[in-house]
């Protein structure tokens, strides 16, 4: 029988994230504000994990677990620190989402939950591993595998297909729609179901979705070794693509927030930036030197992101986005 420790440690990490008023969120596209052009301040370091696997973050929390076949996975609270055993997960994860007060883990075929009674028990199976992301809202899990974009509830219990298709990326969750690509084509669907709408007819080779109340932002990785990447912005309800930027180097993590664009671009040295575009179109390199940055958010004023450092472990960051004037 699970301790009375780990009873109080959950009831502490879901108070602090319900008091937050921190929603679920499925996609990088977390907040808006009018403020344009905030500039970025000192980082400061979350965490430090022995080896994680993965690392995950939620609204208010951040999932990790050790880099081995089983795997102890732990939560933390980013509001006050407090952090939680949730116990060995059976198997390798290929993908998490956090929320509220929950953690949900794709591992092959199978995404799993995780109670204090039960430990982590399996709500679903697909027919191959995860294609992209798994997105969560206060009902449902999502994701994508060989067979189309699937929808569970987060207690289990039937798989809906949502869109059959054997070349399928889950990308994005915007309130009551999903965004995914379908082989060349990105398009959107409804949660509850229904027909799909094609947004765009040539994204080959998309990375990463984000948006704001008006448009999407998506990056396309280089088709050849040494090819360009780029990133590009259309309005949601349709029209013009326009290219906003172009580079050599691999584009990851969009994330729009409070009027600017930002994203991570890792050089083949493994030497990763974040760079910010304003909405007049500036684009700056606030945080350079960075080592494999990778999973970044922008919550409650602050950007988080994981950063794998040799000799001291991955390390969960944040920098206030409007520290400096």
């Amino acid at each position: 029988m699970r301790s009375w420790s780990k009873t109080l440690g959950l009831a502490l990490l879901a108070t602090n994230l319900v008091a937050c008023g921190a929603p679920d969120s499925g996609a990088s596209g977390e907040e808006e504000a009018a403020e344009i052009g905030e500039p970025l301040g000192p980082t400061a370091t979350v965490m430090t994990t022995t080896l994680p696997d993965f690392v995950n973050l939620g609204p208010s929390q951040v999932v990790y677990a050790t880099d081995r076949c089983l795997q102890t996975v732990t939560v933390r609270s980013l509001t006050n620190g407090q952090s939680l055993s949730l116990g060995q997960f059976p198997d390798c994860a290929t993908g998490a989402a956090v929320s509220d007060s929950s953690v949900f883990i794709a591992s092959g075929t199978k995404i799993y939950s995780w109670d204090l009674f039960r430990g982590f028990f399996e709500i679903a199976r697909g027919t191959s591993g995860l294609r992209g992301e798994l997105l969560l809202d206060t009902q449902n899990v999502y994701f994508a595998d060989s067979t189309g974009i699937k929808r569970v509830s987060r207690s289990g219990g039937t798989v809906f297909n949502l869109d059959p298709g054997s070349d399928v990326r889950l990308l994005a969750l915007d309130g009551t729609l999903l965004y995914y690509r379908f082989g060349s084509q990105l398009r959107r669907i409804p949660v509850g179901g229904g027909t799909a709408f094609i947004v765009n007819t040539n994204v080959t080779g998309v990375i990463d979705l984000t948006f704001d109340s008006s448009s999407l932002y998506w990056a396309i990785g280089p088709a050849t070794l040494g090819g360009s990447s780029r990133i590009e912005r259309m309005a949601k309800g349709g029209g013009t693509t326009t290219r906003l930027h172009t580079t050599t180097v691999a584009i990851s993590d969009l994330v729009a927030a409070s009027g600017n664009l930002y994203w991570v671009e890792t050089r083949p040295d493994d030497i990763s930036s974040i760079l910010r575009r304003t909405s007049a179109g500036a684009v700056t390199v606030p945080k350079p030197d960075l080592f494999l940055a990778a999973g970044m958010r922008a919550m409650g004023g602050f950007l988080y992101w994981n950063e794998t450092v040799f000799g001291s472990g991955p390390l969960q960051q944040k920098v206030n986005r409007a520290t400096l004037p």
